[in-house]
């Protein structure tokens, strides 16, 4: 979540002072929330929101379950029946664009499908709909040795 506030505050020209003016809190609390060593309270974060033009609801569940990690840990896979090498994904998914989601869901569906090519993995292991995958500007020019990456996941 901080790094969430801390990018919209660069992509907006706001420093923690501004913001710190805006939202009437101290300096020093807008610079523990933006360095991310303590999370806003609810009504905080709300105004915070409303000044970087953020959905509250989105930045709020951020904001939830950064308590519950810090609290209690993440929760062993095993409980919510997560493959646990997909972990680090998770943790920084959030962070992501929507077109680096994208460009990453390319590049795993390609190296699933090359790999299925090649008879290593059995076709009910690859999830994949054709018909449902979307071609951005990003995902055209993202390439994979001297192809482009939607051009070798159309294989």
């Amino acid at each position: 979540m901080a790094i969430t506030l801390y990018d919209q505050m660069l992509e907006r020209n706001i420093s923690v002072a501004e913001l710190a003016k805006r939202v009437e809190v101290t300096y020093e609390a807008v610079r523990r929330i933006a360095g991310g060593s303590q999370p806003p309270s609810k009504r905080l974060l709300k105004d915070i929101c409303v000044v970087l033009g953020l959905d509250f609801q989105t930045v709020d569940n951020m904001r939830k379950a950064e308590q519950i990690r810090r609290k209690h840990g993440a929760l062993p896979p095993e409980l919510t029946n997560k493959n646990p090498e997909l972990q680090p994904i998770e943790d920084l998914w959030d962070f992501l664009t929507l077109e680096d989601k994208e460009q990453i869901i390319h590049l795993v569906r390609y190296h699933a499908e090359r790999r299925l090519t090649r008879g290593r993995v059995a076709p009910s292991r690859l999830a994949s709909d054709r018909s449902q995958r979307v071609r951005t500007k990003a995902s055209r020019r993202l390439r994979v040795g001297n192809q482009p990456i939607h051009a070798l996941a159309a294989c």
